[in-house]
């Protein structure tokens, strides 16, 4: 094999990976800013939504939605799939951040039989 056979080889393996990698991580440093740990921590605690899907429940690592940061500000709109024992579902999320404290006007899950729990102000503490 020769020496530019090798390196388009390494190119075309390796920018792939350097992306996916460099996307992951930047993924994992935004998701600490956003409201996913502490939506996560209401919802895996709720009665309710314990009875829904089953527990233990656990949230996807990853989300979709949008969100708006701007120094100690910003709004999120986030879906995070959820498993449990019974059956899955999603959660919703909106939230809006003021002076660097998430507040939550949507925090539901929705079970994939249709069934609707709200979270809304409910803590662990």
């Amino acid at each position: 094999m020769s020496s530019t056979t090798r390196w388009v080889l390494a190119g075309l393996l390796g920018l792939p990976l350097l992306c996916c990698g460099s996307g992951g991580l930047m993924c994992l440093g935004i998701r600490s800013e956003l409201p996913y740990a502490e939506a996560i921590a209401r919802v895996e605690n709720h009665p309710g939504v314990v009875r829904l899907p089953g527990a233990p429940i656990s949230a996807s690592s990853f989300f979709s939605g949008s969100f708006n940061l701007m120094n100690k500000d910003g709004q999120a709109n986030m879906t995070i799939d959820l498993s449990g024992s019974r059956q899955d579902g999603r959660l919703e999320v909106k939230a809006v951040r003021t002076d660097d404290v998430w507040g939550f006007s949507r925090l539901r899950v929705v079970a994939a039989n249709g069934e609707v729990v709200d979270v809304g102000g409910y803590s662990r503490h």
